[in-house]
């Protein structure tokens, strides 16, 4: 497939951070398997875990909503694509909470690898999260 104009692509990566967002802002984590592909990889620098596929991937997101996390907005900064792949640097912003029943300010960025399935759409098929800054 031909690679798409920056326009067309960035248009989609950012339904795909708003539809990140709604997953875990309308804590509803088991919609996180639609947006990633059977090899899905989650790599965090501060975390050793590494989540692998769709069932870890929903997983995760029920953590993070059981946790109390709340206020996801994810924004492109960079984005890009070659054929069947793109990618993204993006800027995440989460209220986490913070163990005594309030929650701090979370500002974080990842790099995000898209591959387009046979059915022309987008998903996830690797997020490596960088430390907070």
């Amino acid at each position: 497939m031909e690679k798409l104009s920056n326009e067309q692509f960035r248009a989609i990566v950012d339904k795909m951070n708003q539809r990140y967002d709604d997953c875990l802002n309308n804590k509803n984590p088991a919609g996180y398997r639609d947006l990633v592909t059977d090899k899905y990889t989650w790599v965090d620098e501060l975390n050793p875990i590494t989540v692998r596929g769709k069932d870890a991937v929903v997983e995760l997101g029920t953590s993070w909503v059981e946790a109390g996390a709340k206020n996801e907005r994810i924004v492109a900064e960079e984005v890009e694509n070659y054929g069947n792949v793109g990618w993204q640097i993006a800027k995440i912003n989460i209220d986490w909470p913070n163990g005594n029943g309030g929650h701090d300010p979370l500002e974080g960025r990842f790099v995000e690898i898209f591959e387009r399935q046979e059915d022309g759409e987008w998903k996830t098929r690797l997020q490596f999260y960088l430390a907070s800054h």
